[in-house]
């Protein structure tokens, strides 16, 4: 029975494995190659954002959000186009 419980845990991880996902550094020998298009070019300063504290951490983006803690102990979540405030849900 477990070899069977471990042979249909194989079977539902395989699609996810199938998929081409981010990895660190570029490819899982971490060699820092990266096969997908790289980061736009910066052309200055876009916006500003105030927070209570110093911003030491790397923001985690997704869907025109970045998401930010700051040693005020907050964590902010920012419109990538105009730098506003969004709310998040509780």
């Amino acid at each position: 029975m477990k070899y069977f419980a471990g042979l249909i845990c194989v079977w539902v991880s395989v699609p996810a494995f199938a998929q081409a996902t981010a990895s660190f550094r570029g490819d899982a020998q971490h060699s820092g190659i990266y096969q997908q298009v790289g980061a736009p070019q910066l052309h200055g300063i876009k916006w500003k954002f105030k927070t209570g504290a110093a911003v030491i951490s790397t923001p985690a983006v997704l869907d025109g959000s970045a998401y930010f803690g700051s040693n005020d102990h907050y964590l902010y979540a920012v419109s990538l186009a105009d730098g506003s405030s969004r709310q998040m849900a509780a």
